[in-house]
């Protein structure tokens, strides 16, 4: 099927030949990068969100971008395009255990590298919250301004770009639905089908949100709604969680549709296989499978050597101080 390049436009809807789903939805064909394979509704959340504050940080966070993020997620590389695109510095913080000798393994953090964005690896904690707090910290040190990406952080700053962008892909999706299974970790892009559904007026008789990481997200999807003035909740929506689940078992080469559509192994594949395995989906009706991406090749995209080579270079006297500052 075509890809799908401005990030305003609807990505498709297909219809598949499997027992349990009728339709797919293709967010994963939404590919607005010639040279970078990154696909679905991630990238559009984050485009909508540097795009709708492009003067607020221009003018008011010295155009500068923060990002705290773990090395296995594309978050940073996403991010780092983006600004890429509109001349705006770009840093990543990343924590734990990460040093370049480590990050240069990396071929996310290399991809966020090669588009311009610093690598801040000083943090010495692993949890986001934490990470996060360290940034703001080193922002105070520096004498920084910036603007935070981290979704969850810009609800209720910007939900034009986390929330309203995922309802309006709603509208192409047939009228009449028995169940829509959504992949779903923060359950961010799920509020938003959620809503879109509401504004849409598409008559759904499930959603289920498949929560991959096994957290009850409900709080967060009730608060996000609630923005919307939708605050009786009850029926919208069911969260299946499960924690006998192998969720940390990766399912690479998974895929559909008699092997025509492959599903991303972290979040995408697992869904669609403990639909298999776990859950009463009545066939007889027409359901929905949401693909909000497929993370597979942007994780296979190799930088060059040269880019390589550049990093090593300048991180070659790096150390990490007890106080979590480069000295």
């Amino acid at each position: 099927m075509e890809i799908i390049k401005d990030y305003k436009a609807l990505t498709p809807i297909q219809e598949i030949d499997d027992p349990m789903f009728r339709y797919v939805k293709r967010d994963d064909l939404f590919q607005p990068f010639e040279e970078l394979p990154f696909s679905g509704g991630k990238i559009r959340q984050a485009m909508c969100l540097v795009n709708n504050n492009i003067e607020h940080i221009k003018n008011d966070c010295d155009n500068n971008v923060f990002s705290c993020t773990s090395v296995t997620s594309p978050q940073g590389a996403i991010i780092s395009r983006i600004c890429n695109e509109h001349d705006i510095n770009c840093s990543i913080f990343v924590g734990g255990s990460a040093f370049p000798q480590t990050l240069v393994k990396s071929n996310l953090m290399m991809t966020a590298y090669e588009y311009g964005a610093t690598i801040n690896c000083d943090a010495r904690v692993a949890f986001e919250v934490a990470v996060h707090a360290y940034a703001t910290q080193y922002a105070q040190a520096h004498g920084m301004k910036f603007f935070d990406v981290g979704f969850g952080i810009n609800l209720e700053s910007s939900p034009q770009a986390l929330i309203e962008s995922t309802a309006y892909q709603v509208q192409n999706i047939p009228d009449n639905i028995g169940t829509i299974i959504v992949p779903s970790g923060s359950c961010i892009i799920l509020s938003g089908i959620i809503l879109g559904c509401r504004m849409f007026n598409k008559n759904v008789r499930r959603i289920v949100c498949v929560q991959i990481a096994g957290y009850d997200r409900s709080k967060t999807i009730n608060r996000i709604l609630s923005q919307y003035g939708i605050t009786d909740t009850t029926g919208m929506y069911e969260i299946e969680l499960s924690h006998d689940y192998a969720y940390a078992r990766l399912l690479k080469k998974y895929t559909i549709d008699n092997g025509n559509i492959l599903l991303d192994p972290l979040y995408e594949a697992k869904a669609y296989d403990y639909c298999t395995k776990h859950m009463n989906i009545n066939p007889n009706e027409d359901n929905l499978f949401w693909i909000v991406g497929n993370s597979t090749y942007i994780r296979e995209h190799k930088v060059a050597d040269d880019v390589v080579a550049r990093y090593i270079e300048d991180n070659k006297d790096y150390h990490k101080d007890f106080k979590g500052f480069t000295t």
